[in-house]
C-alpha cells in the first residue's frame, strides 16, 4: 500500500470507493436511509467531490503486491482547511420542517461544531486542517489503512504550519482510529438527544454508535 495526495484526476475513483464503503456504511447514512438504489447520493457525491483536490486529501492505493490493481484506491482521507469565524452558526444546529436527508446529517454535523467549539478550545489559533471523511475499502478493514492515511494527514499539517486538526466523528470507528492518532476529544452531542421537530430523535444508528464526537490534536 502507499499514499498519496489526491488530485482531481483521482475524483472518479474517490467516489467510487466511497460508494461501496462510506455512503452506505457510515452511521448517519444508514440510519437515515441517504443513499438510494443506485448507490448513490448527489448532495454527498457534491460534498466529496469539492474536497477532493484541495492538495490536504490524500488517497491509499493497494500498491504493488496488488498486481494489475497497484492504483486502486482503498482508503481515502478528505481534509480542508476550516478558519477561525467561518464555522456553523446555532441555528444550522437542528433540523427543520422539510430538510432532506442529507441536510439532517449537515445540522447534527453543525450540531457538535457547535457543541465543542475548536476554536473556543484553542484561542490562540486561527486555521486548522478539518478531517471531513475518512473511509476505506470494506473488503480491505483492519489492515492499518485508516491509521496511515490519519498519520499522513498530520503530516501534511505540520508541513503547512496548520497547528491543529480537528476530526468530526460520526461513528464508534472513526472515533477510534483518532484516539489511537494522539486526539483529544472536545465532546460532542448524543444521538438520542437531537431531535427532529417531532421532538423524537432524528437518527438511531446501531451500538456503538451512540454520539457524533468532536476530536482535536495539536502539533
Amino acid at each position: 500500500m502507499r499514499v498519496d495526495v489526491a488530485t482531481e484526476d483521482d475524483a472518479e475513483a474517490v467516489i467510487d470507493m466511497l460508494k461501496k464503503s462510506f455512503f452506505p456504511n457510515e452511521p448517519l447514512n444508514a440510519s437515515i436511509g441517504l443513499v438510494g438504489a443506485d448507490g448513490g447520493c448527489p448532495e454527498l457525491e457534491a460534498y466529496c467531490r469539492v474536497a477532493v483536490p484541495t492538495g490536504l486529501s490524500l488517497c491509499a492505493r493497494a500498491g504493488p503486491e496488488a498486481g494489475a490493481d497497484a492504483e486502486a484506491v482503498v482508503g481515502v482521507i478528505l481534509n480542508e482547511v476550516i478558519r477561525r469565524g467561518e464555522g456553523p452558526r446555532p441555528e444550522d444546529a437542528r433540523v427543520r420542517e422539510g430538510d432532506s436527508k442529507f441536510d439532517k446529517i449537515l445540522a447534527v454535523n453543525h450540531a457538535a461544531e457547535v457543541a465543542a467549539d475548536v476554536f473556543a478550545a484553542h484561542p490562540d489559533v486561527q486555521r486548522a486542517l478539518d478531517v471531513k471523511i475518512l473511509a476505506t475499502d470494506p473488503t480491505r478493514t483492519k489492515s492499518g489503512i485508516a491509521t496511515a492515511l490519519m498519520a499522513r494527514t498530520l503530516e501534511l499539517a505540520r508541513a503547512q504550519g496548520l497547528p491543529l486538526v480537528r476530526c468530526v466523528c460520526s461513528g464508534a470507528f472513526s472515533a477510534r482510529v483518532a484516539e489511537r492518532s494522539g486526539f483529544s476529544r472536545l465532546g460532542g452531542v448524543a444521538y438520542d438527544a437531537f431531535l427532529g421537530p417531532d421532538g423524537a430523535p432524528v437518527f438511531s444508528p446501531p451500538p456503538p454508535h451512540t454520539a457524533i464526537t468532536v476530536w482535536a490534536l495539536r502539533l
